[in-house]
C-alpha cells in the first residue's frame, strides 16, 4: 500500500474497526503481513498515528507472524487489558517469536506498576510470570525479553536478576542484561559495569553499553563515547549520537556540533534531534537548579 495511504488506518472509530477486522482477515497472509510491517514501520517515525484498533484485530490472527507484527504495534497503549492479554500470549501462545514480543511488550506496564499507574494486582502477576519465565527452560529469546522488562521493575530481586544474566555466557543475553541496567536508572550501581563494556569486542554488545550510559546519564562516559563515534559500526555511531544527547553537558555538545559538520545526510537528522534534545535537557537542569534554590515551594518562588 502507498505510504501516502496508511493514515487511513489510524484513530479507527468503532464501527471503523469492526469493518476493518472483518475485511483483514480476508487477506492473502503476504499482505496482512505487509500491512502490520508497513504500519509499525511509520508509527515509528510518526507517533501522531494510533493504529490500535488495526493491531488489536492482528492479536486474533492465526498466523504467528501477524500476531507478533500485532503486539509489536501496540508497543504505546497502556491500556491493562492488554497487559492481561500479553500475559495470556507470554505463557500459551504456540508460537516462540509471538511468546517473545509479549515479554518485551510487559515491560511498559512492569514501568506502569513501578509508578503506581498501573492495578497493583496485575503488575504484581506481570513481574512474578516475568521471573518465572526468566529462571524457566524456555528459548533464550523469550527469557532475555523478560530480563529487559523486569529493567523497570524495582523488585529487590532485581538486580541480582541482572547480574545473573550478565554473566550467561550468551552475547545476546549479556545484551539483554545491559539494557535492562540502563533501565533501571541506578547509575551508581550499575554505572562501572555498562562503562566497562564500552569497548568489548563485540558490536553487539558495545551497542548496548552505549544505549545504557545514555539511559543511565552517566556523563564519565562522555569522553569514551566521542571516541566511538569513529566506531566502524554504523549503529553503534548512532546509538553514541542518541547518547551523547541523552546525557548531554558542554562536552558532548562540542562533539555533537564538530560531528555535524562533516556528518552524511543520514546522520545530520539524528545529530539535530540529539543536539535539541540537549539543549532540553540543560533546559531541565537549570529548572531543578532554580528548584533547590528556592523556597521549597517550587522554582518560581
Amino acid at each position: 500500500m502507498p505510504a501516502t495511504h496508511l493514515h487511513w488506518f489510524s484513530d479507527l472509530d468503532t464501527d471503523q474497526a469492526s469493518r476493518f477486522r472483518e475485511a483483514f482477515g480476508g487477506l492473502p497472509l503476504d499482505a496482512r503481513r505487509r500491512l502490520l510491517e508497513q504500519l509499525v514501520e511509520v508509527a515509528e517515525d510518526n507517533f501522531e498515528l494510533d493504529f490500535e484498533a488495526v493491531g488489536r484485530a492482528a492479536l486474533e490472527d492465526g498466523d504467528g507472524e501477524v500476531r507478533r507484527l500485532g503486539i509489536e504495534s501496540l508497543w504505546e497503549s497502556k491500556d491493562a487489558h492488554l497487559g492481561e492479554r500479553f500475559l495470556g500470549v507470554l505463557t500459551d501462545d504456540p508460537a516462540e517469536a509471538v511468546r517473545a514480543q509479549a515479554a518485551s511488550a510487559l515491560g511498559l506496564f512492569v514501568m506502569l506498576h513501578d509508578f503506581e499507574e498501573l492495578r497493583p494486582e496485575l503488575g504484581r502477576r506481570i513481574e512474578t510470570q516475568l521471573m518465572v519465565v526468566v529462571h524457566s527452560g524456555a528459548p533464550l529469546e523469550i527469557r532475555r525479553r523478560a530480563v529487559e522488562s523486569m529493567g523497570y521493575s524495582s523488585r529487590a530481586e532485581v538486580p541480582d536478576l541482572l547480574r545473573a544474566a550478565f554473566a550467561e555466557p550468551q552475547p545476546e543475553m549479556k545484551g539483554s542484561a545491559l539494557m535492562a541496567m540502563g533501565r533501571t536508572a541506578d547509575s551508581r550501581l550499575w554505572g562501572p559495569t555498562v562503562l566497562g563494556e564500552l569497548r568489548n569486542p563485540s558490536p553487539a554488545i558495545r551497542f548496548q553499553a552505549v544505549g545504557a550510559t545514555g539511559s543511565l546519564g552517566l556523563k564519565n562516559a562522555v569522553p569514551e563515547l566521542i571516541e566511538l563515534l569513529n566506531d566502524s559500526d554504523r549503529e553503534i555511531r548512532e546509538q553514541v549520537i542518541w547518547a551523547l544527547g541523552e546525557i548531554g553537558g558542554e562536552r558532548a555538545r562540542r562533539a555533537l556540533e564538530r560531528l555535524q559538520r562533516s556528518a552524511s545526510a543520514g546522520e545530520r537528522p539524528l545529530i539535530e534531534d540529539a543536539l535539541d534534545n540537549l539543549e532540553f535537557q540543560s533546559g531541565m537542569d537549570e529548572f531543578r537548579l532554580l528548584d533547590v534554590a528556592g523556597s521549597g515551594k517550587g522554582p518560581l518562588n
